[in-house]
């Protein structure tokens, strides 16, 4: 039996011994351009492959306990960071004299909005709608008193006897002056007579006018009774007309919203005010405690932070060029920093569908159970590393990895399987790669010769080239191999 391990270390050995100056270009001194190398049959084999992320200690219940306040002072503070509590264990307390007054005015408010709401909805009482009645119905009387009033005041006989009478009478005494004037002029009669006949007519135009002028107010009167008596009247209808259609919808809705803004205000308040008292969500271990007693805390102070510790998992931060490897149920093993030499298992618990940029390298948090660690000294933030499988081939053809060629998204291997012809690139699709083989899915048959090819030291660097050194260090971040190749 032979391997392709050996035959890799072959070659690798081929590298090593190949005249020095590789392995000074290894190691640094002068630049070399030498060429060397390997031709390797594709076997079939098993691999394992797996990646090595690392990630940090993660608790699925924690929580960071604020009060939702603004500047009200920290009365009262019970635990400590490392402390363990029970589940409604008070934790802290915050002065409630503010909060109490909230609730008083939003009760206050409350009662307010649902009067208005009463009021809104029944806005009308029987006696109300009575009312309305008889005012329709005095106004449909005062309208016709109106019209009756306005015939008479246009049809009032003696008046106009009345104007006829003093028109003549204005007329006669106008005549008498006239003719006293000429008989003055004669000299008949003297200034006295004269001037008396003078005051007489003019006491009998005044009487005149004022008459004139009681007719005409007493006739515009009239005649504004009648409109004013018919808007009355509309008034009254209209009052009535809404008495009897009943509440406004749109009042209503608002009166309504009013209550609900009301009772959520009032709900709010009472909330704070039990919210004053801080209390253990459930049973955990006090991560961090930010306040202490006296300050004036508000909604953006984290006064407890509390950890069920009894339940952790892992945080993984995986590269995107490993995420595709991924998925649930997928087995791990965690070792942590902090417990050198302790070895748990897990099993990939999610996958997310989208990465987190950061200084410009796409990570991906994947979580991770963690099994068997109950009594360990673990705590939220504790740096774990990682070895995930993430892909198992049992008898699939491989390669050495230093054979593949990656570019232009193409994955190439050069063949030879006549030894006098050059080799020739050919395309594969490749699959599971541990750093050291690489599966081939489709390219390439069993038995066929590849060549695997080192040129060119860089001056203090590694090989660089056809083959380059991709096939010696892992593919992804830390990965780690387990294979059995077997050949004939």
């Amino acid at each position: 039996m032979k391997t392709l391990r050996a035959l890799a270390m072959v070659g690798l050995a081929i590298v090593l011994v190949g005249g020095g100056s590789l392995g000074c270009g290894l190691f640094g001194g002068e630049k070399q351009a030498e060429t060397y190398s390997e031709i390797v049959a594709a076997q079939r084999g098993d691999i394992v492959a797996a990646i090595s992320p690392t990630g940090e200690v993660y608790a699925p219940r924690l929580v960071e306990l604020s009060f939702d306040v603004n500047k009200i002072p920290l009365i009262e503070l019970n635990v400590a960071a490392g402390q363990e509590v029970k589940d409604g264990d008070v934790l802290a307390r915050i002065e409630t004299s503010s909060l109490e007054r909230a609730v008083t005015q939003a009760e206050a408010n409350l009662i307010i909005a649902q009067n208005q709401l009463e009021r809104t909805e029944d806005p009308y009482t029987e006696l109300e709608l009575t009312k309305a009645k008889l005012s329709v119905t005095d106004a449909e009387v005062a309208l016709e008193n109106a019209k009756r009033h306005l015939l008479v005041v246009q049809n009032d006989p003696d008046s106009a006897a009345r104007l006829r009478t003093l028109e003549y009478e204005a007329a006669w005494y106008q005549n008498n002056y006239w003719e006293a004037q000429k008989k003055f002029e004669e000299g008949k009669i003297d200034q006295q007579k004269l001037d008396w006949e003078y005051s007489n007519m003019l006491a009998a135009q005044e009487r005149l006018k004022a008459a004139q002028a009681n007719a005409e107010s007493a006739l515009a009167s009239a005649e504004r009774q009648v409109p004013q008596a018919e808007y009355n009247l509309a008034k009254a209808r209209d009052d009535l007309a809404t008495i009897e259609a009943g509440p406004d919808p749109d009042d209503v809705e608002v009166a309504q919203a009013r209550l609900v803004s009301a009772q959520a205000d009032l709900e709010e308040a009472q909330e704070a005010l039990e919210d004053a008292t801080m209390t253990a969500p459930f049973d955990g271990t006090v991560i961090q405690v930010g306040a202490e007693v006296g300050d004036l805390v508000s909604d953006n102070v984290v006064v407890v932070t509390l950890a069920d510790l009894s339940h952790l998992e892992v945080e993984a931060l995986v590269d995107e060029t490993d995420i595709n490897w991924m998925e649930a149920g997928q087995e791990a093993e965690i070792t942590f920093d902090a417990l050198p030499g302790q070895r748990f298992k897990g099993k990939v618990l999610s996958v997310p569908l989208q990465g987190r940029l950061v200084q410009n390298v796409v990570t991906y948090e994947v979580l991770v159970s963690l099994e068997g660690a109950e009594d360990a000294a673990l705590k939220p933030g504790m740096t774990a590393n990682l070895k995930i499988i993430v892909g198992k081939g049992e008898n699939v053809l491989l390669v050495p990895a230093m054979a593949v060629q990656y570019g232009e998204g193409l994955a190439t291997v050069l063949v030879q399987d006549d030894p006098d012809a050059s080799p020739v690139p050919t395309n594969v699709e490749v699959g599971l790669s541990d750093g050291v083989y690489t599966e081939i899915v489709r390219g390439l048959n069993e038995g066929d010769r590849v060549v695997i090819v080192f040129t060119s030291v860089e001056e203090g660097g590694f090989p660089a080239g056809a083959g380059g050194m991709r096939g010696l260090f892992p593919a992804g971040v830390g990965v780690e191999v387990h294979r059995e190749i077997r050949s004939e």
